[in-house]
């Protein structure tokens, strides 16, 4: 598995701008919201996104709301214009290394009085399946209360923690502290497991080296190298 980079909204705007080079349409005016929207899908992939049988799932499906003026001009082009935005939808998707809750991806486009001009309202359509399994009420925060705050949401089941390719949960910037495989979490029903894998550094609770698998409860903190983890209920 890759390390992830977080997509800077000047990426966002250039994409959005040869999108609609592509179908025909000048990126002014509306240049601010091709990065708005993007940017919106984005920050909705973070919020949303949970792990699950060692998939990160995103939704896959946004509505899009514009300020009348900005719909109406985007009116003749509508249809190619979600299609290649689905396209970069799906590009981001690619280089984040997610997966989708469901098959496609889907962008609607409408018109509303909540949007203003400029400052597109963006919201995800998709709602889990009755048939999924519950998920657990724990999630696990890296770098709690930093502005490299990570918050993945645990559904039962085994995940590896560590810096290596093939962990199930990593930090975005690189701990040459912890090991590649570095502890095993495991969520059975409500209750929380870690096990240290025979790390170089072990595993750091209570200021104490844990080198046995051990029961976390909600606001437990513990330390992998220089990485903080919190677990939250």
């Amino acid at each position: 598995m890759q390390k992830k980079s977080p997509l800077l909204v000047t990426d966002s705007m250039a994409l959005l701008n040869t999108i609609k080079q592509k179908i025909g349409i000048s990126p002014q005016p509306m240049g601010s919201d091709s990065a708005a929207i993007l940017s919106a899908i984005q920050k909705i992939m973070e919020n949303r996104k949970k792990i699950f049988r060692k998939q990160i799932l995103v939704p896959g499906e946004y509505q899009v709301e514009l300020a009348t003026d900005e719909y109406l001009q985007l009116e003749p082009v509508r249809a190619p214009f979600c299609k290649e935005l689905e396209e970069a939808v799906w590009q981001l998707v690619k280089k984040q290394n997610y997966s989708l809750e469901q098959k496609d991806i889907r962008v609607h486009l409408i018109s509303g009085t909540t949007a203003v001009s400029g400052e597109p309202v963006v919201t995800a359509l998709f709602t889990e399946s009755e048939n999924e399994e519950p998920s657990s009420s724990f999630s696990l925060l890296i770098s709690p209360e930093t502005d490299l705050e990570e918050h993945y949401p645990l559904e039962p089941g085994e995940y590896l923690i560590g810096r290596g390719r093939n962990a199930d949960i990593f930090p975005q910037v690189e701990d040459e502290l912890m090991s590649r495989s570095h502890c095993l979490l495991v969520v059975e029903k409500e209750v929380l497991f870690l096990e240290d894998l025979e790390s170089r550094n072990g595993v750091i609770m209570n200021e104490k080296l844990c080198s046995k698998r051990i029961q976390l409860f909600a606001g437990d903190r513990f330390l992998l190298g220089n990485t903080e983890f919190e677990v939250r209920q």
